[in-house]
């Protein structure tokens, strides 16, 4: 009876540990298929930018229509100025993120939300990927308030390499309003 019961325990014990190395492994992949933009220059990267498009897979959060983002950075940390309109007023949102251990990535400071730079075009466009307890979504931002066909392409192509739904996609009007 004794030597079925280390049995057992040697067995508990081998499947926890296939449980862990799995999880790891899950972990591992989900972190790595989201790329960041190579050598990203954040003091490249202040200004204000637009949003153009947006796609999100699990809770849609967007509450009110964006209107125009402002980047700051500050220290390594990335500081934004969200302007939006809910219908009734005009809105500015402070959103702080703290920078982690590689360029392009940044978290929120209650390490709930983790903001990727996916691709960037420092005069141009920036792809961005937010990962968040119950959604992830992918945004499209550019220095001016229309998008050409090849930023859109762009943006549809990264959407479907990371997996998100492209007939999904949400394009900002020329009013600002979400489509």
């Amino acid at each position: 009876m004794d030597c079925l019961a280390k049995e057992r325990t040697v067995v508990r014990m081998a499947g926890m540990l296939l449980i862990v190395v799995l999880t790891s492994v899950f972990l591992l992949y989900a972190e790595a298929k989201i790329p960041i933009q190579p050598n990203f220059d954040l003091q490249k990267m202040s200004g204000s930018w637009y949003l153009i498009a947006v796609v999100v897979n699990g809770v849609d959060t967007l509450q009110s229509d964006p209107i125009e983002q402002f980047v700051f950075p500050s220290y390594g940390d990335l500081l934004f100025l969200h302007s939006s309109w809910d219908g009734k007023s005009y809105n500015i949102r402070e959103v702080h993120f703290v920078s982690s251990d590689e360029p392009g990535k940044f978290l929120s400071l209650d390490k709930s939300s983790t903001l990727r730079i996916v691709e960037i075009n420092y005069g141009s466009y920036y792809i961005l990927h937010v990962e968040m307890q119950n959604a992830e979504a992918l945004y499209l931002y550019m220095r001016r308030r229309i998008a050409v066909t090849e930023e859109k392409i762009i943006f549809t192509n990264v959407a479907r390499s990371l997996g998100f739904n492209i007939h999904a996609i949400k394009l900002v009007s020329r009013s600002g309003n979400l489509q």
